[in-house]
C-alpha cells in the first residue's frame, strides 16, 4: 500500500513538473497598463485607443473597423479593480490589437480595439490618396474630394447643429437627408474612412462634412459622380402673393371641413414596393420682402394610384387639393 501510495505520488508529481515546463515554454507576454495616459503596451509596441475616431461597431465615427480576433497573445493584469484582461491579434503585424475582459458576458462579447501609436496619429490627420481607396472617382476628382475634407474655409460653412435644426424645421428626418462615402484603407483590411454627406433639408444643395466637423458646399459634380442624392420631397417655393398660390389659398377653409383620409388609409394605396417619399411634396410659402426662410410649410401626397395630390392637414387627415388649385402649382402627377 505504501509503495503504490509513493507511486502515485510520483506519477503526479512528474505530471505537474511537465505542465508547468510547457506553460512556461509557451508564456505569453503580460500586456502593461498606462491607465493615466490609456496606453497599453505589448512587446514594447504601445497603442492607444480614441472611440471617438474608430469604433468597432455601428455609429457616427470617421473609421468604422471591422472586427477580426483570430488569436490571443498577451494578457494584462486587473485595470481598474476588473478581470484580466486579455488581448488578441488578427495577423495585421500587430498594428491593432483587441483587448476584452477575462470574464462572464451575456450575449456576443465585446471587444476594444487598439491602434499602434504611429497609426492611431495618422488615422487622425487629414485623408490621402496613399491611404484610401475610392474606384467611383477619377485621381483628380477624389483629390477634389480630399482638398475639400480637409478645407477651414468658412464662408458658406454650417454646423452640424444648424443642419439638425433645419432639418427639424422643415420635418424630415435625417436618413433623408445625409449620406455616407465608405473610403477603404489601402494597407489595412477591413478598416473603412466613413465621410457624410448632408443634402439641405430646404434648398437640397449638398454640404460636405469635413475634418474639422463643419458642413461646407460641395460641387454637385462630386455627388453627382457619387451617385449621392438625398430623399426629398417634390418642392416648390413660392412667396404669398404669388397668383399661382391664390386657388389653393382660397380652398383651404372648405377643404378643411371635408373628411379626409387617416395615414394609415392613405398607405393602403401604396404597393409593397412603393414608398410614399417618393411622392411626398412640399409648398414653402416666403413674405414677399423676406426670402429667408418659409413663413408657412404646405405638406401633401399624391396618390399612387390616380396621382391626385392629398394636402396633409393639422387634424393629420389628408384632403384632396381641388383640381384647380392643382393645375395651377403643377402638383398633378
Amino acid at each position: 500500500m505504501k509503495k503504490q501510495t509513493i507511486f502515485i505520488c510520483s506519477v503526479l508529481l512528474v505530471f505537474l513538473l511537465l505542465l508547468v515546463g510547457c506553460r512556461d515554454s509557451g508564456q505569453e507576454p503580460r500586456a502593461e497598463w498606462d491607465l493615466e495616459a490609456g496606453i497599453l503596451t505589448v512587446d514594447g509596441a504601445r497603442y492607444r485607443k480614441d472611440e471617438a475616431l474608430v469604433s468597432v461597431g455601428d455609429g457616427i465615427h470617421r473609421w468604422i473597423y471591422e472586427q477580426s480576433v483570430t488569436e490571443q497573445i498577451a494578457s494584462a493584469g486587473e485595470r481598474g479593480g476588473q478581470e484580466t484582461y486579455l488581448v488578441f491579434a488578427n495577423g495585421t503585424e500587430r498594428r491593432l490589437l483587441y483587448g476584452r475582459g477575462d470574464g462572464f458576458s451575456f450575449g456576443p462579447l465585446s471587444y476594444e480595439v487598439w491602434f499602434r501609436e504611429d497609426l492611431l496619429e495618422g488615422l487622425s490627420g487629414p485623408l490621402t490618396e496613399e491611404a484610401i481607396s475610392c474606384e467611383a472617382l477619377t485621381d483628380a476628382r477624389l483629390t477634389q474630394l480630399l482638398t475639400l475634407y480637409g478645407s477651414t474655409e468658412q464662408e458658406g460653412s454650417l454646423t452640424y447643429e444648424d443642419a439638425q435644426a433645419e432639418a427639424r424645421a422643415l420635418e424630415l428626418e435625417s436618413h433623408r437627408l445625409w449620406r455616407w462615402l465608405e473610403l477603404p484603407h489601402q494597407e489595412i483590411p477591413g478598416l473603412t474612412a466613413y465621410i457624410g454627406f448632408y443634402f439641405s433639408a430646404r434648398t437640397g444643395a449638398p454640404y460636405l462634412r469635413c475634418l474639422d466637423g463643419a458642413l461646407r458646399p460641395c460641387p454637385t459634380e462630386l455627388t453627382d459622380a457619387l451617385h449621392l442624392s438625398p430623399s426629398l420631397p417634390q418642392i416648390l417655393s413660392v412667396t404669398e402673393d404669388d397668383p399661382r398660390l391664390r386657388p389653393l389659398l382660397d380652398a383651404l377653409s372648405p377643404m378643411s371641413q371635408t373628411d379626409g383620409l387617416s395615414w394609415a388609409e392613405f398607405q393602403r394605396a401604396f404597393a409593397a414596393d412603393q414608398s410614399p417619399e417618393a411622392l411626398e411634396f412640399r409648398i414653402d410659402i416666403y413674405r414677399p420682402e423676406d426670402a429667408s426662410w418659409p413663413s408657412r410649410l404646405l405638406r401633401g401626397f399624391c396618390h399612387p394610384r390616380t396621382g391626385t395630390p392629398y394636402l396633409l392637414f393639422q387634424d393629420g387627415q389628408l384632403r384632396p387639393v381641388p383640381q384647380n388649385a392643382a393645375d395651377s402649382l403643377g402638383l398633378s402627377k
